[in-house]
């Protein structure tokens, strides 16, 4: 009998990936097959372990007996599982593996688009683009959207939408605002299709605004009578100004240009006075002092309010419906150019199987069925992907979005319709960690899907820790359980954290871990850089007392404030190492190298030359080319044949390794990753020197995270990680009231469906305020944001298993804001003195490190490998370098060389002559007229004469054809065999053209001669010393294929145009 649905609530370090392992194993104890079996996750990484859990998991009860115990307790069975059940799954799953399907959400996305690519519209095999190339793509597609535009005519109309889209926020860089504008815009327009829903007064206000009321008088009549009512009253001069200044500034308003300050703080008191005005008063306003505004007066500032508001609101709506109009083109383009061919972004997975073919037009869009088609629509994913998907397990359900949810929602509907145990639903996560808003996660979708099968599925809450200490779970306790105690932080916000929480307690063996807590608050300097380098110094004094083997990280939630960080950090002598994604073009000899790829591509462009002038690069230039633009015209030529990786690492090679530039560690790391970025270009279809630069500006690369160095990074990056120590520095510079301003505002129905209802690019947060149906939705939006900020502080805290060492700043005088220095400080103690540093909450033992393991620090094989990757850029472990021996040779020319057409014949009688030759096994009885017919040489004139006579030639030299002959005894040939091979730290593609191989009588390989094949004049007396490296290589290859020593294999060159055969290296080295 299989398990029920289930839905598992994990708290932090409660074993969410142990309770999927667990699961797994409890629906093979049920019969189920692993190929029936769905688990899905966000991140490879955890796939991975997932997988790995669930084989070390099946393999230790198999082979250890009380490991089966607690196994067998823990699935509760019918009857206890024996080893050879055990071992019977354990074959299961690993012969299973290529069929298995635990992976990431996108990875099965990816297969099912594969299973059905014209059901979904594409025409061509799908290609998955990274961030770069997004970038380069999305600038191809915009020039390709202004010539379709241009050539139909209907460049005035997209001038008309840019202008609308973009009114007032006039810039220079055009092409930045439409970057802006497709950035923020193109999923929103994706999401909500329909044209009616983008700026339209009644859909946002159905019932009418107020600010939209029929009958008002002109702005020049309402200040008119304003201005008459305030001359009967008294008031001071200043007072006087004040509203003079107003009025003014109110007729002649403008809401793209707005009102200066002074101006516009008055009219924030106006518009919170509004309800009152709008009644006809009475009301006060404090001008310099307070003013009591009669009922003459009230209705007439009524009007000039809602007249502000209306030119607000007005605007927006243009701007909204120019956003859609530019939208609506660009998506046109991005659907016929990128999306119909299969090259897809991860947001394209979610969108086309969730929306259909064309995400503009979703009627009758397919969706996933495990039961057959009924009427067309429904796609049979266990017959496309060859499987029978029973059971789902989901991973991490608290981060899951809409999209996601509207593609597996059909799945799950039949799941739950299914026979009890036949099939089964399975998600795990926790609310109190749903972190990942911002990119699309959902978590109000956790308690959603409860509630829609609530009555047909078990719930279970974890709340026991096997990371953390008691200490640690004792702060945890006292700021999470105590929310009421945080001055600001709304109500809603804090019942919904409530319905969610438990106490936490430590759990196993962690129960009697000794554990230290500490809460400090340190006054500083006033700058914001200032008073977080002091923070960071308190850091680096802590981390000086606490042993190496320990792991350690400092949590920020600012990229800069890592940044900032990690110097201080590294000032005060202290390992450190940042874990976030920087940009390569950061160091000086990355820039040049670029530089002089821009000087290759723009002869004429005297910045990048002067650049490249005032660098190490110039003295290379010389050195190998005469001068910079010698350099630039062999990079051109270079880049036309061989690709950036190899022409990079060909001039990075002259820069740092001839001593030009200081070869330091950051510098190697970078032009490394430089050559990384060259490698993945050149592999996705590469492009010019224009689209390279973007591409690498656009790159991103992370350092190796060494365990012996303090680990830095954001808060969002350690999710899913544990340190014995965590310190967080960085508690006082987000708002957690008030989530980002501006942007397009989606409201959506609250259901599972989403409906959207209007789309509003949005005034600034005054006029949204004021606004009951936009307000309304604000309103939401900060509470969103707030929860999610108490959720990114819960994963902070709960990072660390045996330390957590917290600093913030005093809190201000007054403040209206809510800081997570404020919810730590309102739950663990308030400073009651003075002093630059004041401890407001300690808890523990402060020498917590004693029974750490030591060898905790030892490097792991993930970090020798990540750390030979980023330190050594020409040997990797698996970014490897590609190399082809038979290139090397080949000498740079210009660009003529490529439509020069005796090149291209002498590239073809090569071809020709290589095909004779390996049409010959042993020179012995040839028939050079049958060995051209079968080579397909075609008629005995041009190359193919040409190739004939040297094949006649070599047939009648001696020094030749003991090179073709056979060699006596038992003996093989091999023609034309290629071959991939990793060598030397570099991935060598090749093919020799002959070997052959001799064999003792044994059978075992006695000796080699490998012999290499050249058309062309070479002289003899020159061949050696050209191809001798060639060779070289070859027959260290050959070496590696056949475990001979190199120096029992010969090497031979067959010059095919002079007919003679030359002996290269080794004391028999000679010219026959």
């Amino acid at each position: 009998m299989s398990p029920g649905h289930r839905v598992i609530s994990a708290s932090a370090g409660a074993g969410k990936t142990y309770q999927l392992t667990l699961r797994y194993i409890a629906l093979l104890a049920a019969g189920a097959d692993p190929r029936e079996i769905v688990a899905l996750t966000f991140s490879r990484k955890a796939a991975g372990e997932i997988f790995d859990r669930i084989v070390q998991r099946i393999a230790g009860a198999a082979a250890d007996e009380g490991e089966r115990a607690g196994l067998n307790r823990e699935l509760g069975g019918e009857r206890d599982l024996g080893r050879a059940d055990l071992v019977g799954f354990l074959r299961a799953v690993l012969r299973s593996v290529p069929l298995l399907r635990i992976g990431t959400l996108d990875s099965f996305f990816v297969s099912v688009l594969g299973a059905f690519p014209f059901e979904f519209g594409l025409t061509a095999p799908l290609e998955i683009l990274d961030d770069e190339r997004s970038v380069l793509e999305r600038e191809r597609l915009l020039r390709r959207l202004f010539a379709a535009e241009t050539a139909g005519g209907g460049i005035e109309a997209l001038y008309e939408d840019f202008r609308d889209a973009t009114f007032g926020r006039e810039e220079k860089d055009v092409l930045a605002q439409l970057t802006a504008s497709f950035d923020a815009g193109h999923r929103v327009l994706l999401d909500v299709p329909d044209a009616r829903l983008w700026g339209n007064a009644p859909a946002i206000w159905p019932q009418g605004s107020d600010w939209f009321r029929p009958g008002d008088p002109e702005i020049a009549e309402s200040c008119a009578q304003a201005n008459e009512a305030l001359a009967g009253m008294k008031m001071n001069a200043k007072q006087r100004e004040a509203w003079t200044r107003f009025l003014d500034a109110a007729e002649g308003y403008h809401p793209a240009a707005g009102f200066e300050k002074k101006t516009e703080d008055f009219f924030a008191k106006l518009l919170a006075l509004y309800p009152e005005l709008e009644q006809g008063g009475p009301a006060e306003i404090t001008n310099h002092r307070k003013q009591e505004l009669g009922q003459d007066l009230c209705p007439a500032l009524a009007a000039v309010v809602r007249h502000v508001m209306r030119c607000q609101f007005a605007l927006r709506l243009k701007v909204t419906a120019g956003h859609y109009g530019l939208l609506r083109r660009y998506e046109k383009e991005y659907q016929r150019s990128l999306r119909r061919h299969g090259r897809l972004s991860f947001d394209d997975l979610r969108l086309l199987l969730a929306s259909g073919p064309d995400p503009l037009e979703r009627e009758g869009r397919p969706v996933l069925s495990s039961r057959g088609d009924d009427g067309g629509r429904r796609l049979y994913i266990d017959y496309r992907l060859d499987g029978r998907y029973r059971h789902w397990l989901l991973d991490e359900f608290q981060d899951t979005s809409i999209d996601q949810w509207k593609v597996l929602a059909n799945l799950a509907d039949e799941v739950f319709q299914a026979d009890e145990g036949e099939r089964t639903f399975f998600y795990v996560g926790d609310v109190k960690q749903a972190i990942y808003g911002w990119r699309g996660g959902d978590a109000r979708l956790f308690d959603e899907v409860l509630d829609h099968y609530r009555d047909r599925i078990e719930v279970r809450a974890l709340s026991e820790s096997w990371r953390s200490s008691p200490r640690i779970m004792d702060a945890v306790n006292g700021v999470f359980g105590a929310l009421d105690r945080v001055p600001g932080l709304p109500a809603r916000v804090r019942e919904r954290w409530a319905r969610h929480w438990q106490p936490h307690s430590s759990a196993g063996p962690r129960r009697s871990m000794a554990g230290w807590v500490e809460l400090t608050e340190i006054r500083a300097g006033e700058s914001k850089p200032e008073r977080l380098r002091k923070r960071a110094a308190w850091v680096a004094q802590r981390l000086r007392h606490i042993p190496p083997q320990a792991t350690r990280a400092v949590l920020v939630t600012r990229n800069a404030a890592g940044a900032e960080v990690v110097e201080t950090l590294r000032a005060e002598g202290i390992e450190a190492v940042w874990e976030g994604e920087r940009r390569i073009t950061d160091c000086p000899a990355v820039t040049a190298l670029l530089s002089l790829l821009q000087l290759a591509e723009h002869p004429g462009d005297r910045f990048a030359l002067e650049h490249v002038r005032m660098t190490p690069l110039a003295a290379a230039c010389v050195t190998r080319s005469g001068s910079p633009r010698g350099a630039a015209r062999e990079v051109r030529a270079g880049l036309s044949t061989r690709g950036f990786e190899h022409v990079l690492r060909e001039w990075a090679g002259a820069l740092l390794e001839e001593g030009r530039c200081h070869r330091d560690p950051f510098t190697n790391r970078r032009v490394g990753e430089l050559l990384e970025a060259a490698r993945r270009f050149d592999a996705g279809g590469g492009g010019g020197v224009h689209d390279f630069r973007r591409f690498a500006e656009a790159y991103r690369a992370s350092e190796a995270a060494d365990p012996s160095a303090v680990r830095v990074m954001t808060i969002h990056r350690a999710k899913g990680l544990e340190f014995d120590a965590v310190f967080l520095p960085d508690l006082n510079d987000r708002d957690m009231l008030k989530d980002r301003d501006g942007g397009l505002a989606v409201e959506c129905d609250d259901d599972l469906e989403r409906s959207p209802r209007w789309v509003l690019d949005l005034p600034r947060r005054l006029f949204v305020e004021a606004d009951p149906t936009v307000g309304a939705w604000q309103q939401r939006r900060d509470r969103e944001g707030a929860f999610e900020q108490l959720c990114v502080l819960y994963v902070a805290m709960t990072r660390a298993a045996r330390a957590l060492y917290m600093a913030v700043e005093p809190p201000p005088r007054s403040s209206s804001t809510v800081v997570f220095a404020d919810v730590l400080r309102a739950a663990l103690g308030a400073a009651d003195g003075g002093g630059d540093e004041q401890a407001l909450y300690r808890d523990g033992d402060p020498e917590w490190w004693g029974d750490v393991e030591e060898d905790a620090g030892s490097p792991s094989p993930e970090f020798v490998e990540r750390l030979i990757d980023s330190s050594l850029p020409e040997r990797r472990a698996h970014r490897l370098r590609r190399r082809t021996p038979s290139a090397e040779d080949e000498t740079a020319g210009d660009a003529g060389r490529l439509f020069d057409r005796g090149r291209r014949e002498a590239a073809a009688y090569g071809t020709l002559v290589h095909r004779m030759f390996e049409a010959v096994e042993w020179i012995d009885d040839l028939d050079p007229a049958a060995v051209a017919a079968r080579a397909g040489a075609g008629e005995a004139s041009g190359p193919a004469g040409r190739a004939e006579a040297a094949l006649r030639r070599c047939a009648e030299n001696a020094s030749a054809r003991a090179l073709l002959a056979h060699p006596g005894g038992t003996a093989e040939v091999w023609r034309e065999y290629p071959f991939e091979i990793v060598h030397g730290g570099e991935w060598v593609s090749g093919r020799f053209d002959r070997v052959v191989v001799r064999r003792d009588g044994a059978g075992a390989i006695a000796r080699v001669l490998l012999v290499d094949i050249k058309t062309g004049a070479t002289p003899p007396e020159e061949a050696a010393a050209r191809y001798g490296r060639q060779l070289e290589l070859y027959a260290e290859v050959l070496a590696r294929l056949t475990g001979l020593p190199v120096g029992r294999i010969d090497r031979a060159l067959l010059l095919a145009d002079r007919g003679q055969g030359v002996r290269v290296g080794g004391p028999e080295s000679e010219q026959e």
